[in-house]
C-alpha cells in the first residue's frame, strides 16, 4: 500500500492493518494505539517489521508483522535537493523535504540541522525516526542551494551642507498701502496774532511825535494850589 502524505503515521498504519483485516474498520484512528515497532529480519516478501498495537474498548494487544518503507524507496526518487529561504530553520527544512518528495513530516528529522542551519552548508541528512510506523530505520542526503545574500548597500558619501546666507527682510513686508496722502502748506491765517505791547510812562515816544509835547499820564492833572 502507498503510504498517504493526508493521513497521519498512525492513519496509514490503520489503512494497512484495515486492508487485510475488514473487521478492524471499527477501530477508529484515535483508538488506536501503537505500544511498540521493532525492526525484525527480512523475509523473502520484505516483511522487516512488527508492530504492537492496542485499542480502547478493547482487552489486550495485537501483534502485526510488516514492511516499512525506506526513505528513499518511499520518495521514488533518487536525487533530492532543496532551495531554502535564506532565514529557513531546522524545522523548515524538515517540511520543506516532506513537502517536496511526499514523505511524512512527523517522522523525520535532520541530522545536526541546527549546525547545519547556522553554517549554510551545502547538504543536510535527513533521517527517519526509529521509532516511525511506517519509515524503516534510513536516511536521505538532501543538497541545499542557499539564496544569495543580497550586496549590501554602499555608504552614500558624507556632504557637508552647504552655506545658508543670512535671509534680508524686504521692505515691503513692512507696507500695506503705497499709496500716500499728500502734504498741504501751512495755513497763515489760522497763525496766532503777535501779543500787543503794554502802554508805559517811560515808553519811548514815537519818532514822529512833537518833542515838547508832555508825556501822557493816565494820574488826573492837579491845579496848583499857590
Amino acid at each position: 500500500m502507498r503510504i498517504s502524505a493526508s493521513l497521519s503515521a498512525v492513519g496509514n498504519l490503520l489503512a494497512l492493518i484495515v486492508a487485510s483485516n475488514p473487521k478492524f474498520s471499527v477501530i477508529t484512528e484515535d483508538a488506536l494505539k501503537v505500544q511498540s515497532v521493532a525492526a525484525i529480519d527480512a523475509g523473502a516478501d520484505g516483511v522487516n517489521s512488527s508492530v504492537v498495537v492496542a485499542a480502547g474498548g478493547y482487552a489486550d494487544t495485537q501483534v502485526f508483522t510488516y514492511k516499512r518503507v525506506a526513505l528513499a524507496d518511499a520518495a521514488g526518487v533518487s536525487t533530492f535537493s532543496l532551495a531554502p529561504a535564506a532565514d529557513a530553520q531546522a524545522a523548515d527544512l524538515v517540511a520543506g523535504v516532506a513537502a517536496s518528495y511526499g514523505l511524512l513530516a512527523s517522522e523525520l528529522s535532520l541530522i545536526d540541522g541546527d549546525a547545519v542551519v547556522a553554517g549554510a552548508a551545502s547538504s543536510v541528512t535527513v533521517v527517519a525516526a526509529s521509532s516511525s510506523v511506517v519509515y524503516a530505520p534510513s536516511t536521505i542526503v538532501v543538497a541545499l542551494t542557499w539564496p544569495a545574500p543580497a550586496p549590501a548597500p554602499a555608504p552614500e558619501p558624507a556632504v557637508d551642507p552647504a552655506p545658508v546666507a543670512p535671509v534680508t527682510p524686504s521692505i515691503s513686508s513692512l507696507v500695506d498701502n503705497s499709496a500716500l496722502g499728500g502734504f498741504e502748506g501751512a495755513d497763515v491765517a489760522a497763525q496766532a496774532a503777535p501779543a500787543q505791547a503794554d502802554a508805559s510812562t517811560d515808553a519811548v515816544p514815537a519818532a514822529d511825535a512833537p518833542a515838547d509835547a508832555a508825556p501822557s499820564s493816565t494820574e488826573p492833572n492837579v491845579a496848583a494850589t499857590n
